[in-house]
């Protein structure tokens, strides 16, 4: 994720986008920034129980 890295370094930028980024995981499919440019999908594994 070099567009990511390269943004991120980016001073005023770069804290903006990181922000951002993170506050995308609320959307319904939970994919992020990095996600939709990488083309992945989220996977719920379910619930931890014991």
């Amino acid at each position: 994720m070099i567009l990511v890295g390269a943004l991120q370094g980016i001073p005023i930028l770069g804290s903006l986008f990181a922000l951002i980024n993170v506050l995308f995981v609320f959307r319904e499919d939970h994919r992020c920034i990095h996600d939709l440019i990488a083309g992945t999908k989220v996977v719920s594994a379910g619930t931890f129980t014991e």
